[in-house]
């Protein structure tokens, strides 16, 4: 197990303040929110500079050493913002490309820091190539890109027996996955979807999305997780095994449950040839995230 993936120190001392700064950030209201790397841009080539990084460190917004954690934001907030492929600020696992504010997920560290325990993570997903074109400025505006990782990807059907705010939808933790592929499955969690629609809102609602694992928690010096976090995608039809990222899915779990379902997404290991830009070793494929 991997605590700190690619952290350098000095990286790792900045991240609180760093994650504050831009939190904040994202609760501001812009005229164009297209301007929104831009307008952030003074603010991190100062954090850039103080940490003395290279170049190819920074990608809009997080620090590339860091990337399987700067993965596993959500959105926070209580406003529509339905998916909108005409307005790019960044790719979309990128905070940045986010119309709205966000927070990263700490829910269950900070939890565990309450109660005086220490974690420790286990990583379940490997990026193979990551990148960011900038117009001009490394810390402005950039042009579509996309990230290639080697991943499980499972279909997941979610559900939840009540109406709900839009703020409750990231907020509680009663949502239901309720297949796997296909397969019956019983697992509870929180989700928080970066494009909430009306729909979402009604009673009983069922949300069909493809789910890559990022990340296992488990207390230190136990076996069994007790949170496994990842990426809900959408496929963006243009091209195979390409999808766009639209929320986040924070599963909890007691006793041994957690084992239970980790095997049970890699035993459903989608096999269509459409999901994946190619097949891997080890029963895990690439795909791409734009």
């Amino acid at each position: 197990m991997q605590d700190k993936p690619g952290f350098t120190q000095s990286l790792w001392d900045m991240q609180s303040p760093w994650k504050r700064i831009r939190t904040e950030y994202s609760r501001k209201t812009l005229t164009k929110p297209s301007d929104k790397l831009a307008a952030f841009s003074g603010i991190a080539s100062m954090v850039f500079k103080a940490l003395a990084s290279s170049s190819d460190e920074y990608l809009a917004g997080i620090w590339k050493p860091n990337l399987l954690s700067e993965l596993l934001w959500e959105r926070d907030g209580d406003q529509e913002a339905p998916y909108d492929p005409e307005l790019y600020i960044a790719p979309t696992w990128l905070w940045a490309s986010l119309n709205g504010a966000f927070r990263d997920s700490g829910y269950i560290e900070m939890s565990l820091e309450l109660n005086g325990l220490t974690r420790q993570d286990q990583w379940h997903c490997e990026v193979l190539d990551a990148q960011v074109t900038p117009v001009a400025d490394i810390f402005g505006p950039v042009k579509a890109d996309n990230m290639t990782l080697k991943t499980w990807l499972c279909r997941i059907e979610i559900w939840s027996p009540k109406e709900r705010t839009f703020r409750s939808i990231m907020r509680e933790s009663d949502w239901n996955i309720s297949a796997i592929n296909g397969v019956a499955a019983s697992y509870s969690g929180m989700i928080s979807i970066d494009h909430p629609t009306p729909e979402i809102r009604r009673f009983s609602v069922l949300l069909s999305f493809y789910f890559v694992p990022v990340r296992s928690i488990y207390r230190e010096g136990q076996t069994c997780r007790i949170s496994l976090e990842g990426l809900l995608l959408k496929r963006t039809g243009k091209r195979q095994g390409q999808y766009y990222r639209d929320g986040l899915l924070r599963l909890l779990f007691q006793d041994e449950e957690g084992d239970k379902a980790f095997r049970q997404f890699q035993q459903s290991d989608s096999t269509e040839s459409a999901h994946y830009l190619e097949s891997l070793s080890g029963g895990v494929h690439a795909i791409e995230i734009i």
